[in-house]
């Protein structure tokens, strides 16, 4: 009869659960009633139940660490405070990181550091944690091909980049217009020669680089127009002074 209830109690625990030791006595259990793997833990809740960090190392292994602070709260919020990624090679360095924070965003890593950060707001940072913008970047960026923006660019400053520039004006064959052109011209086009119109503009935009040289080509026509009206009006001034004293020796 004790034998029986001997096995009777052995089978019992056995199918009840199972459990294994470590070296240093931590706990390894399988609970058969649920299913449940538990390391570091006799009281499994999930299929497989971690109490501690795992760590894999090897060329090409992957590396994952769970930050165990809060973990209630964390799990509450469908997140991970911390889930990083790091492939390990033969040279010893790290690689790419990810971190994982449920309903408060995602950022990505490199070598720990943050270099990318998606908000709870749908918001993008580039070199920032926290963008205010829905692409929010904190350092020099370069575009290879065109970027299109359907709205405003606010600028501290922007620097464009085209040759040639409107120096050509001030060369010794530049052909400058007479003013009276320029006047027929713009009663007829009621625009400046060369620029754009009005219409034009706002059915094809604006080139911003090449309409500023524009600008520039029209202003140094300008200065030119000045200078030659300064002669003439300094000559006419002698002319005046001269048939002024003419008069008073009259």
């Amino acid at each position: 009869m004790k034998k029986q209830i001997l096995l009777l109690a052995i089978f019992t625990s056995a199918v009840l659960s199972a459990q294994l030791y470590s070296p240093n006595g931590a706990p390894a259990t399988s609970n058969s009633s649920t299913g449940n793997v538990g390391i570091g833990t006799s009281a499994p809740n999930s299929k497989l139940h971690v109490q501690g960090d795992i760590n894999s190392t090897g060329s090409g292994i992957l590396n994952i660490a769970f930050n165990a602070t809060d973990k209630t709260n964390e799990i509450s919020n469908y997140g991970l405070s911390l889930l990083g990624i790091y492939p390990i090679g033969s040279s010893g360095n790290y690689g790419p990181g990810v971190s994982l924070s449920g309903y408060f965003g995602l950022s990505l890593n490199t070598v720990s550091t943050e270099r990318v950060r998606i908000d709870d707001s749908g918001n993008v940072g580039i070199g920032t944690s926290t963008p205010q913008y829905k692409l929010d970047v904190n350092g020099k960026s370069s575009f290879a091909d065109n970027m299109r923006v359907n709205a405003k660019i606010e600028a501290k400053e922007i620097k464009v980049t085209l040759t040639p520039t409107a120096d050509f004006v001030f060369e010794e064959d530049y052909a400058l217009a007479k003013l009276e052109d320029v006047e027929k011209h713009i009663k007829e086009k009621k625009h400046l020669p060369e620029i754009a119109s009005a219409k034009q503009m706002e059915k094809e935009g604006v080139n911003v680089g090449e309409f500023q040289i524009k600008l520039l080509q029209k202003i140094e026509e300008l200065t030119l127009y000045t200078i030659e009206q300064n002669k003439l009006i300094k000559e006419q001034q002698k002319r005046i002074e001269a048939l002024e004293n003419q008069n008073r020796t009259k």
